[in-house]
């Protein structure tokens, strides 16, 4: 008698193979679809990097009133740039600039610049008070 012989008579040894055979085969595909999945991951997070490079805005008139962070001392100097640009490409930036300006863009900026009001910290505060008393965590309190 053969051992495949042997194997397909006994009802107990063809049941055991097949279901370890079987939870092999799940476990392949499982990962089979994490990689897919993981990978579609990826691809979007990459997409979606790129489309935030290309819809990066550069600061108009609004934002010249933010100061700019400096830079720590540690930073070496930049090296002197040699004037390479012709005057005639300034003019030409500046006519494209005139011509393709987003005031679209700026007309939401400032919408959304007065609509905000100053947020009261004592009506923060007993907010957030209320939502942990509701959440049964005990508020530490500074006094």
């Amino acid at each position: 008698m053969s051992l495949l012989n042997f194997i397909l008579q006994d009802k107990l040894i063809l049941l055991t193979i097949s279901a370890v055979g079987s939870l092999l085969f799940i476990g392949v595909l499982l990962m089979v679809i994490s990689s897919v999945r993981s990978l579609l991951q990826r691809s979007a997070d990459a997409a979606e990097d790129d489309i935030d490079a290309v819809t990066e805005l550069p600061p108009d008139e609004d934002d010249a009133d933010i100061p700019l962070p400096t830079i720590a001392a540690a930073a070496p100097p930049p090296a002197p740039v040699a004037e390479t640009t012709k005057p005639e490409s300034n003019d030409m930036q500046k006519i494209l600039n005139s011509v393709f300006t987003d005031e679209e863009l700026s007309t939401r900026r400032r919408v959304l610049h007065e609509s905000t009001e100053p947020v009261d910290v004592r009506a923060l505060a007993a907010l957030t008070q209320k939502t942990a008393a509701r959440l049964g965590v005990k508020a530490k309190t500074s006094s």
